[in-house]
């Protein structure tokens, strides 16, 4: 095969020049041209628009100039000796798509650029060809797009939780590692009175916006209806209708329960629609309470029965997500996870035990994990 004819192979000096020129211009990335001691013998005039300088100005410079501040996503200044074409002229490596932020001056706006870098010898000396694309547009659209997701996350998973008198309150969640992605876990507590505790943990199967979406209907409709529903049966059917009306195509799980006061007792009513049963721990031992029922949503809408238990101070229930028996190898059974609780341990060692058995270094495409529990530390009346 006969190598490709080159430009001055084709064209006089002048009109290569020309169509190299043209050919430049219409490139969307800045290219820059750099000696081995980091100045910049050449460049393109869109390396000069995404660094907004001149290109008097910009031939000669070295990155450590003053008039540019260089960082690092996470806002940690750029050292001269880490940017990309420092690293390359040591090594000789390319690199790609590393990612810089570029300041003017103190109050400039930061623009972010992704970066590829090419060794290349010229008069036998080590030379190197920078590439550069401005992504401040997607960069800015993908941090406001975490914060949304962050700030929704936090309505799903809250990290501060109200409770009654008596009754302390655990939790634990662990993303399933997407930035992009909300997760699809849900939990929270209800103060409905004075002695009136609510609450609820659930999971929707699947992902992707729409069982995102049912989530969020999930936990809003629950705490909305808590201070008016009182039997958690009767609470799951009314989130099924809710679901169905909605059409969603997702059938969250969970459970949901109800702390209250009967004269001098605490009595605790809990109804599970297609989700683990609760864990009791009790005088050093654990079992599972309640009766399982079908997923909100689902076609079938089967009964999800409450049952009630009276509670007494020591006591402490466990609620989980799948995510905590799937997110380690091999897959745990409930069985096993009675064996994993300590059952000696507060709510909070008890809940942090139960949230470490995930692996930190499990795949983006696993399930989030979260643990809720509460411990009777003493009945208030």
């Amino acid at each position: 095969m006969e190598p490709e004819p080159l430009l001055h192979e084709l064209f006089d000096a002048d009109v290569a020049r020309e169509i190299v020129m043209r050919i430049s211009q219409c490139m969307h990335d800045g290219v820059v041209l750099k000696s081995g001691d980091g100045s910049v013998r050449s460049h393109n005039a869109v390396a000069c628009r995404h660094l907004r300088v001149s290109s008097s100005n910009l031939l000669g410079t070295k990155s450590l100039d003053a008039q540019w501040q260089w960082i690092h996503p996470d806002g940690r200044p750029y050292p001269r000796s880490e940017h990309p074409g420092m690293r390359t002229l040591r090594t000789g490596v390319p690199i790609d798509g590393d990612l810089m932020g570029v300041r003017d001056g103190d109050d400039g706006d930061v623009r972010w650029l992704s970066t590829a870098t090419m060794p290349i010898q010229l008069g036998g000396k080590r030379h190197m060809i920078v590439v550069f694309n401005d992504i401040t547009r997607e960069f800015d659209n993908g941090r406001a797009l975490r914060s949304t997701l962050d700030s929704l996350q936090a309505r799903l998973v809250p990290s501060e939780m109200s409770t009654i008198e008596g009754i302390r309150l655990a939790a634990t969640h662990r993303g399933r590692g997407d930035d992009d992605v909300l997760g699809t876990d849900f939990y929270g507590p209800n103060v409905d009175g004075p002695d009136d505790l609510s609450f609820f943990i659930g999971d929707v199967f699947d992902r992707g916006t729409p069982v995102s979406t049912a989530g969020t209907l999930a936990h809003a409709s629950l705490r909305a209806l808590g201070p008016f529903v009182d039997d958690p049966e009767a609470m799951l059917a009314k989130l099924h209708a809710i679901v169905v009306d909605d059409s969603t195509d997702a059938a969250p799980s969970l459970i949901h329960g109800r702390l209250r006061r009967r004269g001098n007792r605490l009595v605790m009513s809990v109804a599970s629609a297609g989700h683990a049963l609760p864990i009791l721990v009790r005088d050093g031992q654990t079992s599972e309470i309640g009766r399982p029922g079908g997923p909100v949503g689902a076609a079938d809408n089967d009964r999800r029965p409450s049952t009630e238990w009276e509670l007494f101070p020591g006591d402490r229930l466990v609620m989980y997500t799948d995510g905590i028996t799937d997110g380690i190898r091999p897959r745990l059974t409930a069985a096993d996870l009675l064996d994993r609780i300590p059952t000696n341990g507060s709510i909070d060692r008890i809940v942090d035990v139960l949230g470490r058995l995930v692996d930190p270094f499990r795949d983006d495409g696993a399930d989030d994990a979260t643990v809720l529990g509460f411990e009777v530390e003493r009945t208030p009346w």
